[in-house]
């Protein structure tokens, strides 16, 4: 039997992201872009390859919280590396979803 697991991950507000400058962009972003983003980002890592797939979701939440949280989809018991959740978090105190 295959398994899948998935894992949903707030993000930090701006001022707690690590990298961050604590200012937005003023372009807002569409889950299918914050998506391909953030897979471009783990295609970049072999090792990362039972990641199968990233969903942004709306969090609720207003300013200074990001608006968005990313949910990410793997194969197996892995868990989604950290790096990857890091970054999905920078990009979430960087960009608002559209």
């Amino acid at each position: 039997m295959h398994r899948l697991g998935v894992e949903t991950h707030a993000v930090f507000t701006r001022s707690e992201t690590p990298g961050s400058t604590g200012e937005r962009d003023e372009e807002a972003k569409s889950a299918d872009e914050l998506e391909a983003m953030i897979m471009q980002e783990l295609r970049k890592h072999p090792d990362w390859g039972h990641v199968l797939g990233v969903s942004d979701e709306p969090s609720g939440q207003q300013a200074p919280h990001p608006n968005w949280r990313a949910a990410f989809v793997a194969d197996g018991e892995r868990s989604t590396p950290g790096a990857a959740i890091q970054f999905a978090e920078i990009l979430g105190a960087k960009y608002d979803l559209a």
